[in-house]
């Protein structure tokens, strides 16, 4: 039988996916706040431990809480696989780095967040990653960059903070046309609002901080998409350590039990606060 997770809608994925059982029968996943985990046997952990199965070893490699609120995003995203991290910039710098090496090229818009900006340009460009800028909008900007064969092609949308939007599906089937990956940053829309995966994206990212964790209370991040992109990024997170702690998880699975509801009155607040904006005359623009 197909549990309500598969079956029902968003705000059903939302509750009931991801949440493992407890042998206690509590309906919110426990706060597993161990670092390591016991073994029957050696054989066993040297299985876990070395990837062969799955289960839980150190926290720095995975958790119970941190796989509940994989299962649930990558469920709200309508695909396979997800890692969470401490921070958002711990999610993109990790999958950048996953993906990007001397020599490689990536393709990134301008309208980027702050964080990210300055990852690139700090970090990237230093180690010998070329970097061609792209203005929204400019396609033959778009095409030559392609031309040039990038590994990544980097995007958000809407942009953070001025709200521009970028065609992702074109965007992402030229970028796959020409051999790239399409990198999303999906913070501002949400899964609600936009599932970047079913529109071409290799890749969904979030600063879980914002709408995700919803509630000001957690710092997260969260990388999104089909196993074969995400399980390329599993390793760096565990040896640059910007793993999600227990806790934190938590906090970040009940925030993801509310969150379409949450959207839902987010969209609907927004429209009226720009609509009124709007027709203000000391008001030159609305974003």
């Amino acid at each position: 039988m197909s549990s309500p997770a598969e079956t029902g809608g968003e705000s059903t994925r939302a509750v009931h996916s991801g949440s493992p059982l407890d042998p206690s029968g509590a309906v919110a996943t426990p706060i597993f706040q161990s670092a390591t985990f016991g073994f029957a046997a050696t054989d066993d952990l040297v299985e876990v431990a070395s990837g062969r199965r799955p289960g839980n070893f150190y926290t720095r490699y995975s958790s119970p809480n941190q796989r509940a609120v994989e299962e649930k995003l990558a469920a709200l995203e309508e695909t396979k696989a997800a890692l969470t991290f401490g921070s958002g910039m711990a999610a993109i710098s990790t999958a950048l780095l996953a993906h990007l090496r001397p020599g490689d090229r990536l393709a990134a818009y301008r309208d980027l967040y702050g964080g990210t900006l300055n990852f690139v340009r700090t970090v990237l460009v230093p180690l010998g990653v070329s970097v061609d800028w792209l203005d929204i909008g400019d396609d033959a900007a778009l095409a030559a960059a392609l031309a040039r064969r990038p590994k990544v092609l980097y995007l958000e949308t809407p942009t953070n903070p001025t709200l521009r939007i970028i065609d992702l599906e074109s965007a992402a089937r030229r970028a796959r046309e020409s051999g790239a990956l399409t990198f999303v940053d999906n913070t501002f829309a949400t899964p609600v609002n936009m599932k970047p995966i079913r529109l071409g994206a290799s890749l969904s990212i979030h600063s879980a901080t914002k709408y995700l964790g919803g509630h000001s209370d957690v710092t997260a991040g969260a990388v999104v998409g089909p196993r074969e992109v995400v399980s390329k990024i599993e390793p760096f997170r565990k040896v640059l350590g910007g793993i999600l702690s227990p806790h934190e998880a938590w906090l970040l699975e009940r925030s993801l039990k509310t969150l379409p509801l949450r959207v839902e009155r987010h969209n609907r607040n927004g429209q009226r606060m720009a609509e009124f904006l709007a027709e203000q005359a000391a008001v030159a623009a609305v974003h």
